[in-house]
């Protein structure tokens, strides 16, 4: 005789809308006809519909605020016009270096 011991699982396949629970740390179920419309949809990580769209506003709002600054900030540069003042001039001192005493031995 063989003996072989799975896990419990099943598929229940009901009419409208189910949802899910623990009661008393066993699984348990409730069904209803239809979606209930006084809870507000959720998303899969259970967030409401109305703060995935105020999410996304908010998102729209700032990125507007970015691109009118953005855009401020490059017609006020286009306005200064060009810098014509001279460059500024450099002066160059002579390399020296702890490794500069090999190069003069060689020569």
């Amino acid at each position: 005789m063989t003996i072989v011991e799975r896990a419990s699982s099943g598929t229940l396949d009901a009419d409208g809308h189910a949802n899910g629970y623990e009661v008393q740390g066993d699984p348990a179920i409730s069904t209803t006809l239809q979606t209930s419309t006084t809870g507000g949809g959720t998303t899969a990580q259970g967030l409401s519909t109305m703060t995935i769209y105020a999410m996304a506003g908010f998102a729209a709002v700032i990125a507007a605020g970015i691109f009118w600054w953005s855009n401020k900030k490059m017609k006020d540069s286009m306005k200064r016009g060009k810098d014509t003042s001279p460059p500024p001039t450099f002066q160059y001192e002579e390399r020296k270096h702890w490794a500069d005493k090999f190069d003069e031995e060689k020569k």
